[in-house]
C-alpha cells in the first residue's frame, strides 16, 4: 500500500489522417495533410520517428513487440545494406584501378629508362656558347636545340627521376668535365663529385666557379637554393648545406643528370694534344717561308 505500481508500457499505434480545411469551408487543399502527433513517437511525412523510440534505453522487454514496427525497421535497414554494398563495391574497384594503372606507368617508366644512355657523352669538349647569344635564343629555339626531357629541366626548372638509369651512369663513369647540355659550359668535373646516395649526381663544388649561380626557390612549399648556369640561365638543380658529408666544403650540389653533358678525360686530352701539335706545324711552315 506504500507504493505505486508502474503501468505495462503500451504499444506504438499510429494517429489518423486529419486534413487542413481552409476557413471558408471549401475542399482541403490537394497534397496538404498531417497528423496530430503529440507524443512525437509517429510518422511526420517520410522521417522514420519511430526508430527513436525502438532504439532508446527507453524501449523495455516486457513492451509486447509491433510485428508493423518491426517490419519497417527490418525494410529500412535492408535498403541501407545495400546501398552501403554499391559504394564498397565501388570504393573496391576504383582502389584496383589505380593500383593497375600505377603498376602500368611504373613498368613504363622502368622500361623507357632503359632504352638508351640519357646522359649526353661528348668526345670533344663541346664549344661553350656566349651568354649574349644564350640570352637571344627564345623558346621555340631552345626547343629544337633541346631534348623535350631536357627542355623540361633546364628552361621549366623540372626534376627527372630519382636513382634511374642516368644515376648508374653517373656512378660509373671515370674521369673528366661536364657540361651544360644547353650552352656546353663547364659546370663540374669528376674531381668534386661524390656519392650521397641521395639518387641524383652530386658535387660539392663546382670546377668552374664562375659558370655557376645560385638563387632563392620557394616552389614546392619550401625554401631551397636553385643552382642554374651562369651563362644561359637553365635550371641545373638545388644546393644543401650542412648535411654532415665528409668533403671539403659539406655541400651538396643535387644536379639533374640530363642538364649535363659528359667529357670524358681521354676525349679532352686527345683534342688539346691535336691543338698543341697544330701550332708548331704553323710556326714551322711560317720558318720554312722566311
Amino acid at each position: 500500500a506504500g507504493f505505486s505500481v508502474a503501468a505495462p508500457p503500451q504499444p506504438l499505434k499510429f494517429l489518423p489522417l486529419k486534413r487542413e480545411v481552409d476557413p471558408s469551408g471549401g475542399a482541403a487543399k490537394r497534397g496538404v495533410t498531417r497528423r496530430e502527433n503529440p507524443s512525437k513517437n509517429v510518422f511526420i511525412g517520410r522521417k522514420y520517428t519511430f526508430l527513436r523510440k525502438a532504439l532508446s534505453r527507453k524501449w523495455k522487454k516486457s513492451a509486447k513487440p509491433d510485428f508493423g514496427e518491426i517490419f519497417l525497421l527490418c525494410r529500412f535497414s535492408l535498403k541501407n545494406v545495400h546501398k552501403w554494398a554499391k559504394i564498397h563495391l565501388a570504393m573496391k574497384k576504383g582502389i584496383f584501378l589505380a593500383v593497375v594503372a600505377a603498376l602500368g606507368f611504373g613498368i613504363y617508366v622502368y622500361a623507357q629508362d632503359k632504352t638508351k644512355s640519357v646522359m649526353p657523352v661528348a668526345k670533344e669538349v663541346p664549344k661553350a656558347m656566349s651568354r649574349e647569344d644564350a640570352m637571344k635564343l627564345t623558346d621555340e629555339e631552345w626547343k629544337k636545340r633541346l631534348t623535350p626531357e631536357q627542355y623540361r629541366i633546364l628552361r621549366q626548372a623540372g626534376t627527372e627521376r630519382s636513382n634511374g638509369q642516368i644515376y648508374k651512369e653517373f656512378k660509373a663513369q671515370g674521369g673528366g668535365t661536364y657540361h651544360c647540355a644547353g650552352c656546353g659550359t663547364e659546370l663540374f668535373s669528376s674531381k668534386e663529385k661524390f656519392d650521397s646516395n641521395c639518387g641524383w649526381p652530386s658535387f660539392f663544388d663546382p670546377s668552374k666557379a664562375k659558370n655557376v649561380k645560385t638563387r632563392i626557390d620557394r616552389s614546392g612549399f619550401m625554401v631551397r637554393t636553385e643552382v642554374i648556369c651562369a651563362v644561359c640561365g637553365g635550371h641545373l638543380g638545388h644546393v644543401f648545406t650542412g648535411e654532415g658529408f665528409n668533403t671539403p666544403t659539406d655541400k651538396r650540389y643535387c644536379i639533374n643528370g640530363t642538364a649535363l653533358k659528359f667529357v670524358p678525360a681521354n676525349g679532352a686530352g686527345t683534342t688539346q694534344k691535336k691543338e698543341g701539335e697544330q701550332k708548331p706545324s704553323k710556326e714551322s711552315e711560317e720558318k720554312k717561308g722566311e
